[in-house]
């Protein structure tokens, strides 16, 4: 375990990788929903799983001829776009690296999956910043985790949007409203997420591009195209179960944080 010395005690560190798919803006006619999904790993375990990933990367180098410096991106996989493009794959092929992708992430103990799921539907009638408040919600159950296990964090999105990301993060440390089970408010500002995001291109990081493959399946569970549905890919997410961190949400079988 890694870990850091803070005055005489010795406190954790974990990395949140985290991506985002489908879009955030009110036209639901795009995608109906708009979610988060971030990769926890604990410091000390990071070197040993990169290098599973890329062991892992080799697999689908053999089986799909994708290479290593290629960007594992998920939107990419199914429409045939971006790296993906050349390797001209069969539905069935695709529908086959999702679950690949999926059973390696099931098997991988090292992680945990933090999820949020903003149905778009639910703000058509409020002025609201549905990725603002994505960000909120997922930032709030990461924290949540680390008080949880006495230890600090960093979080790593994907770049792209960095000012409201950063700033959000900000405010949450000044100010943090909670609405209690019981209607009223209490304060829990952030103290366990260290320093702004630090961002990273999707391309330059597999566990960026892991986020990524995370947050297409888990959004694909409400929000899956009728020939996605043909091809069960509404279901993969159900594969990475052991994975999620279910304290997130406990009303939810998988723990996705569902916005209300």
């Amino acid at each position: 375990m890694s870990e850091t010395q803070v005055g005489s005690a010795a406190v954790s560190q974990y990395f949140l990788y985290v991506d985002e798919s489908g879009d955030p803006g009110q036209n639901k006619s795009i995608t109906t929903h708009f979610v988060l999904a971030g990769l926890l790993i604990e410091a000390g375990s990071w070197l040993s799983y990169l290098k599973r990933i890329k062991s892992f990367r080799k697999t689908l180098r053999c089986d799909y001829g994708l290479r290593l410096a290629d960007e594992l991106h998920a939107g990419d996989i199914w429409v045939a776009g971006g790296d993906f493009r050349r390797l001209r794959l069969s539905y069935k092929q695709r529908r086959h690296l999702f679950t690949e992708i999926a059973f390696f992430l099931r098997g991988s103990s090292e992680i945990k999956i933090i999820v949020v799921s903003i149905h778009k539907s639910q703000f058509q009638a409020r002025r609201i910043n549905i990725k603002l408040y994505a960000w909120k919600l997922f930032i709030q159950r990461f924290e949540n985790f680390l008080l949880a296990e006495g230890a600090h964090g960093i979080v790593i999105p994907d770049e792209g949007s960095e000012k409201v990301i950063r700033d959000q993060l900000r405010k949450m440390r000044l100010y943090n409203p909670i609405r209690s089970k019981f209607g009223d408010y209490y304060r829990q500002e952030i103290v366990r997420i260290l320093e702004d995001p630090f961002f990273r291109r999707s391309k330059e990081s597999y566990f960026v591009q892991m986020a990524d493959s995370i947050s297409y399946l888990c959004r694909l569970r409400d929000n899956a195209t009728a020939r996605q549905r043909k091809w069960g890919l509404h279901k993969v997410f159900k594969i990475m179960k052991p994975r999620y961190l279910l304290q997130a949400n406990t009303t939810d079988r998988y723990g996705f944080v569902y916005a209300q």
